[in-house]
């Protein structure tokens, strides 16, 4: 009896921590920090858009494939993070998941190597790539020494053309992890401000129809 309730009584303090954490910010810290948070999001979708249009020269698809790495940590390739603990761990590079409406299938790829894959897409004359839903973010914690994560929710809604007629069309629901590191810095005036550095993480598909 005593063993639960130490294990109920440590369940109910790291909740009450993450609540503190959450309680942390602002109101406008937080609205900030989704601000950020969507725009990134935004910058994506329209990087993909510039990699998948077939009317793009090679010289602007990588130039539009370097921008959308650089949104995410460790920018396409394998990266450090420290964790809430102070361990300094290695991850691997970021993944997207994809998924079909046709198969059902979700696969999961490095998302270097998707966007790639996107560029050189062959098997439609024109591609589409456009926001179907506006970003939400949820679920914003602090992980300790001014960073925080989130999850921010998202949908993309694809279109295939060949010949001029469309064959194939989905939307796909999708989550993505957000890194978050609040920083202020100096400003000219003498003051200081408050700046938001994201970046994003894995993406993972939650719904494809």
């Amino acid at each position: 009896m005593k063993l639960i309730k130490f294990f109920v009584t440590a369940f109910l303090l790291v909740g009450a921590i993450q609540i503190t954490y959450a309680q942390s910010l602002s109101n406008e810290e937080k609205q900030e920090l989704q601000l950020r948070a969507k725009q990134k999001i935004e910058d994506f979708q329209g990087h993909l858009a510039t990699i998948a249009s077939r009317n793009m020269s090679a010289t602007n698809k990588n130039a539009a494939r370097k921008a959308a790495l650089d949104l995410f940590i460790g920018k396409g390739e394998s990266y450090m993070f420290e964790d809430s603990y102070g361990n300094r761990l290695k991850h691997d590079a970021v993944k997207m998941q994809v998924s079909s409406r046709r198969t059902g299938r979700i696969n999961t790829r490095l998302m270097k190597n998707y966007l790639t894959s996107l560029a050189n897409l062959s098997q439609y004359t024109k591609v589409v790539i456009e926001d179907a839903d506006v970003v939400r973010v949820d679920n914003i914690r602090e992980t300790g020494d001014g960073k925080y994560e989130a999850v921010a929710y998202f949908s993309q809604k694809f279109c295939g053309y060949r010949d001029g007629r469309l064959v194939y069309t989905d939307v796909t629901e999708k989550k993505v992890k957000i890194y978050v590191e609040k920083q202020t810095v100096p400003m000219p005036d003498g003051n200081q401000q408050v700046i938001w550095q994201v970046l994003l993480g894995d993406i993972y598909v939650l719904d494809t129809y």
